[in-house]
């Protein structure tokens, strides 16, 4: 009997899987035979169908490299295998962020991490993800006045949209807080998300009653 195309590089998968969870570097050598694997004559294969599904998972089988590699210290390839992840789709963006944040920060590339975190928060201006990858920025030595700042350039530019508002409000203090979401209803009276956050600082801490 033939032996079914889709086994090996099936068997390569979950080889790697396995190699990955017990911590061995080998794992990404097989990640990247599975990955390299002919694909043009197993989709009418017995076992076609689970390479196939295991296929469009490709941005998560990258993440999971990234982690693996981060795991055996080396944060560069890590980056590139975060990267590819992106490339091909995962299904939570917010996770591999913070991944590439992190690896950002461990290779001294703050500039790039900033600029991720950004355009994060420009794309999803409401994310929580994104403001508390905003706060780890800062955690670790970011100029929070200057990255509040880059938002605040995008905002005005983008003609004030209210979930950047918001996003910088929760950066700054208290007193800046307060004055930017004044501004923004004075320039754009109907936004009541803003305005349920400006009524919101201005409750007691604990409560009303």
């Amino acid at each position: 009997v033939p032996i079914d195309p889709a086994i090996e590089p099936l068997s390569r998968y979950y080889l790697a899987l396995a190699l990955s969870n017990a911590g061995h570097a080998a794992a990404a050598d097989q990640y990247d035979r599975f990955l390299r694997a002919d694909r043009r004559s197993l989709q009418a294969s017995q076992w076609g169908r689970e390479l196939l599904f295991l296929d469009r998972q490709q941005g998560q089988t990258f993440q999971g490299i990234g982690d693996l590699l981060h795991r055996l210290d080396q944060p560069a390839d890590a980056r590139k295998a975060y990267d590819r992840a992106q490339q091909a789709g995962v299904m939570n963006i917010s996770e591999l962020i913070q991944r590439q944040v992190y690896t950002d920060l461990r290779l001294g590339a703050a500039d790039r991490a900033v600029e991720r975190v950004v355009s994060r928060i420009r794309a999803a201006e409401e994310d929580q993800a994104g403001l508390e990858l905003a706060t780890y920025l800062i955690d670790q030595g970011v100029d929070g006045d200057a990255l509040a700042q880059r938002l605040r350039d995008i905002y005005l530019r983008e003609n004030r949209p209210a979930g950047l508002a918001l996003a910088i409000a929760r950066m700054v203090p208290p007193e800046q807080s307060e004055a930017l979401l004044l501004e923004h209803l004075d320039q754009k009276p109907g936004d009541g998300a803003v305005f349920e956050a400006l009524l919101t600082s201005k409750l007691p801490k604990g409560g009303v009653g």
